[in-house]
């Protein structure tokens, strides 16, 4: 965990001195959201909020992976604004390429668990039953007497806590990984790399160190935005608390950029270590 902090505070330190990059990134991670904000506020009133619609649809997407691809460019080191940008334009085709059988990936998660879920969760009449049982049981309990509490299905919960590792571990390190071997090596060097030995690949995403530094990362890039976003903060005065949620919605955009970019780099740092490779700051042009 020590040798974690460590690389994380590094990757944290190395991408604040490659400001212009993380300028770049801001810029597009806000046209993203704003994309996103006019495409589920606008209505299809008329022909040009229909237009705007379609293009925002597009435009979600296309920034979406253009992000990504920037993001995984400055975790290798990129730190120039302009080549920044570019090399995630240019690469940000491979990146949709190589995120289909990913989402594919989610889907067949998806799918099995709820078929799992199906099995295990109980039926409405067995539902209506527990309910029945537990009022009844609340009804003839002492004053005194703590609230009875509903069995735990156990199966229910292995299905949810098998779900949650699928689809918030074990995927997004593997996208994680195939991200920065695409951004390192093209897409066509990097399928091959996969090819001749996709165990070494599979060892370095999910490494101990690997696995631990998504961990504190995910509490920078997702936690931490989650609970600044959703946890109510109850203030009397309406200027304070129209102050309050601004300063929640900017530190939710910092927290969630900056812990994605830095979780990025340190795991990038991270598969240099355990592949043997040399670890440099200077960026990968290939």
């Amino acid at each position: 965990m020590k040798n974690v902090l460590t690389n994380i505070f590094s990757a944290a330190c190395e991408l604040l001195r490659g400001w212009p990059a993380l300028g770049v990134l801001s810029l597009l991670y806000a046209a993203l959201l704003g994309a996103f904000y006019l495409f589920i506020t606008t209505r299809e009133a008329s022909v040009w909020q229909l237009l705007v619609t379609v293009v925002m649809a597009v435009a979600v997407p296309v920034l979406f992976f253009v992000l990504l691809a920037g993001s995984a460019r400055a975790a290798l080191g990129e730190t120039r604004a302009i080549a920044l940008l570019g090399q995630a334009l240019w690469k940000s085709w491979q990146f949709v390429l190589i995120s289909l059988p990913l989402v594919a990936l989610a889907a067949l998660f998806i799918y099995g668990t709820d078929k799992l879920e199906n099995r295990v969760k109980p039926s409405e009449a067995e539902m209506a039953r527990l309910i029945a049982e537990r009022q009844e049981r609340a009804e003839s309990r002492p004053e005194s007497a703590p609230a009875p509490q509903p069995p735990v299905r156990w199966g229910y919960v292995v299905v949810i806590a098998l779900r949650l590792l699928l689809l918030g571990v074990v995927l997004p390190l593997l996208a994680i990984s195939l991200w920065l071997a695409v951004a390192r090596d093209g897409l066509g060097n990097a399928l091959t790399n996969m090819l001749n030995g996709s165990g070494n690949l599979l060892a370095r995403a999910f490494a101990p160190q690997s696995v631990l530094t998504y961990g504190v990362g995910m509490i920078l890039f997702a936690l931490v935005p989650y609970f600044l976003l959703f946890v109510p903060a109850r203030v009397e005065s309406n200027w304070l608390e129209l102050t309050l949620f601004s300063l929640r919605l900017l530190l939710a955009f910092v927290f969630t950029l900056f812990g994605w970019a830095v979780t990025m780099r340190a795991l990038a740092r991270t598969s240099e270590v355990t592949s043997g490779a040399p670890e440099s700051s200077s960026p990968v042009t290939q």
